[in-house]
């Protein structure tokens, strides 16, 4: 425990708060998938498609954290709503390729 606690001594301020941002976004990766109610899913192959799981939150939420940037407390609120955000987005945006045939162009051919 005393290399730890002596590597993080010695790191600068911005790698520390990269770290505590990185960790806010973890966490909130972590809190998102609890508050949906579903497990943990690992990133797999189906029907020739990669689907992203944990992983592609864990990566939102991370980038969140790290948009917000202003400390952990914040970052991890950025992380758990940037991802609910990001959903709600991307169903409003399947919702109109469905209108629309879709074509994403108005559901014209």
């Amino acid at each position: 425990m005393s290399f730890i606690m002596r590597l993080w001594a010695e790191i600068s301020p911005e790698a520390k708060s990269f770290v505590v941002l990185t960790l806010a976004g973890l966490l909130g990766a972590l809190a998102t998938t609890a508050l949906e109610h579903r497990p943990v899913i690992m990133p797999k192959w189906r029907n020739g498609a990669l689907y992203l799981g944990f992983v592609g939150t864990l990566v939102i939420s991370i980038v969140a954290a790290h948009a917000v940037d202003h400390g952990f407390s914040t970052a991890l609120v950025g992380a758990v709503c940037g991802g609910a955000t990001l959903k709600r987005l991307k169903s409003e945006v399947d919702r109109g390729f469905d209108r629309h045939g879709g074509t994403g162009r108005g559901g014209t051919r």
